[in-house]
């Protein structure tokens, strides 16, 4: 979810559509993926906007459901706030890197200790973690009206990007795991 200003300065959200949602697949049960149909559905949409927050959302059925590279690049580099959740297995995916190295978007994610805790991820420190729906919302008006805050925990999270998640730290993982096999 990325937060934009419009030609009518009101903020707009932005989500990559998923696979996962559950108005794709009905049969997933997890929490996590329920958090996320309910965040992605139209009431959530509408209580951010009555916040004054727009939301762009491709939706799970639109075509294609990624951004193509340079448009997606933009559009983290234009983002103010941007919504991920955690994927199957605890873990987090490859964009919520992306975002904290970004320097410019708020990291709001599902709050999953378990994904997120292990890479040194401090809920108000590196991104804003929410439980419900309206917790999002909530989270999402004030951290548009704190711009300072928002700045804050976005250049802490770069910084925890530059120093713990950037690929040569990978490589080096991969290394140590290899040797001990």
């Amino acid at each position: 979810m990325k937060r934009q200003q419009q030609a009518n300065n009101k903020p707009r959200f932005t989500s990559r559509g998923s696979r996962h949602t559950e108005s794709v697949h009905p049969r997933v049960q997890s929490p996590r993926y329920a958090l996320r149909a309910a965040v992605l559905s139209q009431p959530s949409f509408a209580a951010l906007s009555a916040v004054g927050l727009r939301v762009f959302f491709r939706g799970p059925d639109a075509r294609p459901h990624a951004l193509h590279l340079q448009e997606y690049v933009k559009t983290l580099a234009t983002t103010k706030m941007w919504l991920s959740t955690s994927e199957e297995g605890d873990t987090a995916g490859t964009r919520t890197y992306e975002v904290l190295v970004s320097g410019r978007a708020l990291l709001l994610c599902d709050r999953n200790p378990a994904a997120y805790a292990p890479l040194g991820i401090v809920d108000g420190k590196h991104a804003v973690f929410f439980n419900t729906t309206e917790e999002l919302v909530r989270l999402a008006r004030f951290y548009s009206e704190h711009e300072g805050r928002r700045k804050r925990i976005v250049e802490n999270a770069r910084q925890l990007a530059l120093t713990r998640h950037l690929w040569k730290h990978r490589a080096v993982q991969m290394q140590q795991i290899v040797q001990t096999m």
